[in-house]
């Protein structure tokens, strides 16, 4: 078994899950690499200290600046860039901070020894985000369209409740039955949100997003 596979368990949460919403604007946050706790663990153990942003050590395979693309930021960053947004897909993130990895250690000037590390962690680091990354990715991007209504597309995002909701008459502040929606999603403005793929994600989210009723024994 390879030191890849025996070191890629999850990536640390604490590393992955900051986020930064100021005056309802989000601001992008610069965290480095997200290393794989176990993998962190192993090459301490070896090599005293470890640096998460750079483990290959060497004075040009630096993965991580802590800047943003435009300033500098290398692959790393422009994958806490891509995290960071309401439309991207985490497939094509973390796909395109590996490819950023590898021309990084293909461009060092450092010795045959060091670059060969230096691809060994990249795929370490894109092994362990295939692996555990998911719920982070989720996380994150509720992080930043919770924060920033104005990034998230109406074909994006679900519809107000406000939309799912009878205004007048005997049920008057009840949702929409499934099959009331789906003969309205098709018109405006339903039309243009993001639909539901069943009764099931339907109910969940009216569930979710209306508030609670105590009178049903009903709690957030």
């Amino acid at each position: 078994m390879s030191r890849a596979d025996t070191a890629v368990a999850t990536v640390d949460p604490r590393l992955i899950l900051q986020h930064e919403c100021v005056d309802s604007r989000w601001k992008y946050v610069y965290d480095g690499c997200s290393v794989p706790a176990m993998a962190a663990g192993i090459a301490t153990v070896q090599r005293g200290a470890f640096d998460k942003d750079n483990p290959a050590g060497g004075r040009d395979t630096q993965f991580a600046r802590g800047l943003p693309t435009t300033e500098g930021g290398v692959a790393c960053d422009r994958h806490d860039e891509c995290y960071q947004s309401c439309v991207t897909e985490r497939d094509a993130c973390d796909s395109r901070m590996y490819a950023g990895m590898k021309q990084i250690c293909a461009q060092s000037k450092e010795s045959a020894g060091v670059k060969a590390t230096c691809y060994e962690w990249a795929t370490l680091y894109y092994t362990a985000l295939k692996r555990g990354a998911e719920g982070a990715f989720q996380q994150r991007k509720r992080q930043v369209c919770g924060c920033d209504k104005g990034l998230v597309p109406a074909a994006m995002s679900r519809p107000p409740l406000s939309l799912l909701t009878h205004r007048s008459g005997a049920r008057k502040g009840q949702h929409l039955t499934w099959l009331e929606y789906t003969i309205m999603s098709t018109l405006p403005p339903l039309s243009a949100y993001q639909s539901f793929a069943n009764s099931a994600q339907y109910e969940e989210y009216v569930r979710y997003v209306r508030p609670a009723d105590p009178s049903r024994g009903e709690t957030r």
